[in-house]
């Protein structure tokens, strides 16, 4: 009765507002349709009891998850061919994007001038910091310069990611990038016959690892960023957007198991005065296939 009930509601709901979407447009939009099988399948599995805790009996809380937490192996600093320390050269280009959401906008900056806006940037949100009182425009301004430093930081580890990809077999002719949401930074596929499949998070600054609902054992868990668990369900998120090369190629990786995949955190650290370091490399061994 509860279920039939909650469909009512939903149905109602949304009926409404894709009658009033429609008052603007000639016909409904696919999204509302996609939109329509996401909560008929949200409440199929409401009514098979998938969101509550057996334990409580209450709606699970996302604390109440378990956590699978990344298990760090060896960690290196970036070194070139001759074994010298390969830090990013100035005249290397980072793929910076800024901007508000749905306005954001993608550019080439050179590492060295990257450096220095964010560098900049820094020194003006601390100025703002330090103020003992901000008025709100100061406090949007703030909330602004921070997350361009974020996003220059993010390309920056972006930067020392790809020069990583570099030593690997295949070179920068394996790798696939995708700045999108849910997606892996950085993807190297290997050349045949082994294929490795190696994932590449990037990192700029002490910025630190996220995670995603994932299931292990089937049983619902948050998986931290680089696990089987969380590649697996990234994995699935990526075929179902349509970017099936992606996905598969770390489904059939995971199946596969290791040697085939591999997963390294590439982070580009700053120091006290905001240049460039040498980039660290940490690899996060797979040892189990994510199921």
């Amino acid at each position: 009765e509860l279920t039939a009930l909650f469909r009512d509601f939903y149905s109602r709901s949304f009926h409404a507002a894709d009658q009033r979407f429609a008052q603007h447009t000639e016909h409904l939009t696919a999204d509302a349709v996609s939109r329509a099988a996401r909560i008929d399948a949200l409440i199929a599995e409401w009514s098979r009891g998938r969101f509550f805790a057996p334990e409580t009996g209450r709606l699970r809380q996302l604390q109440d998850l378990e956590f699978v937490d990344a298990v760090a192996g060896r960690s290196w600093t970036l070194r070139d061919a001759g074994g010298q320390a390969a830090r990013l050269a100035d005249d290397a280009l980072a793929s910076v994007t800024l901007g508000p959401s749905g306005q954001r906008v993608s550019s080439a900056v050179r590492v060295d001038e990257a450096v220095a806006r964010r560098a900049r940037l820094i020194q003006e949100a601390e100025v703002l910091r330090g103020l003992e009182y901000r008025t709100q425009a100061q406090e949007r301004q703030l909330k602004v310069l921070d997350r361009d430093i974020r996003d220059y930081s993010e390309a920056l580890g972006e930067a020392a990611g790809l020069r990583y990809a570099e030593t690997l077999p295949g070179g920068l002719a394996g790798v696939r990038v995708d700045r999108g949401s849910g997606a892996a930074d950085l993807l190297h596929i290997g050349p045949d016959p082994d294929r490795v499949v190696t994932v590449i998070e990037c990192k700029g600054g002490t910025s630190e690892l996220g995670s995603r609902l994932a299931r292990q054992g089937g049983r619902d868990v948050r998986a931290e960023q680089t696990t089987p668990e969380y590649l697996r369900s990234l994995a699935e998120h990526l075929v179902a957007h349509g970017q099936a090369e992606q996905g598969n190629a770390i489904l059939e990786a995971l199946d596969r198991g290791p040697p085939h995949i591999q997963v390294v955190v590439v982070r580009q650290p700053f120091t006290d005065d905001n240049r460039l370091d040498t980039p660290r490399v940490t690899d996060f061994p797979v040892t189990r296939r994510g199921l």
